[in-house]
């Protein structure tokens, strides 16, 4: 009996203890599993930097757009004919040195870890391409498409966490 009365003492105690507690200082706030991801309070330097590099990449693959759209026979071609175009390996080549000359310093560590992903699988895409303009076998390098747009949703995704307001243009 004395040891049921023990716990039963210790049981109230702890729930005065932890109510009073709760009343002084606020109880704990549960978040939905939506918020859990979501940066609070990101600075609006990293929000600026971030998205100006956003736009200045997304200004670069529209001019390396422009530039395959101009190649004849563009809509017409199969993957492997574009590929094996010198005109369009160029324009992603081009690509590719300017945007990944756009510096992420100053950038939050996940943010710059997204980006620099991002980069190296376009530039896998750029040596895969030019390994066909040499005759060299190809057959060891691969088409890095899903990558890139895999690295591409995890950059914008980042970036959205830290209030920077994503386009449907952002996507194309």
């Amino acid at each position: 009996m004395r040891f049921l009365s023990g716990i039963v003492a210790f049981i109230v105690t702890f729930g005065l203890s932890v109510t009073v507690v709760g009343l002084l200082f606020g109880f704990p706030k549960v978040e939905s599993s939506s918020q859990v991801y979501k940066v609070s309070n990101y600075n609006s330097s990293a929000k600026y930097k971030i998205r100006n590099l956003i736009r200045r990449d997304v200004r670069n693959g529209y001019y390396r757009n422009l530039k395959v759209r101009k190649i004849d026979g563009y809509t017409s071609m199969s993957e492997s004919d574009l590929y094996n175009n010198s005109e369009y390996r160029e324009a992603i080549s081009e690509y590719v040195r300017r945007s990944s000359n756009i510096s992420d310093a100053g950038m939050p560590e996940d943010f710059q870890y997204a980006w620099r992903n991002h980069m190296k699988a376009w530039q896998k895409q750029a040596n895969y391409l030019n390994s066909m303009d040499y005759g060299n076998d190809y057959s060891k390098y691969s088409d890095n498409t899903n990558e890139i747009n895999q690295t591409w949703y995890q950059v914008l995704r980042i970036a959205q966490r830290y209030g920077v307001k994503i386009y449907p243009r952002y996507y194309r």
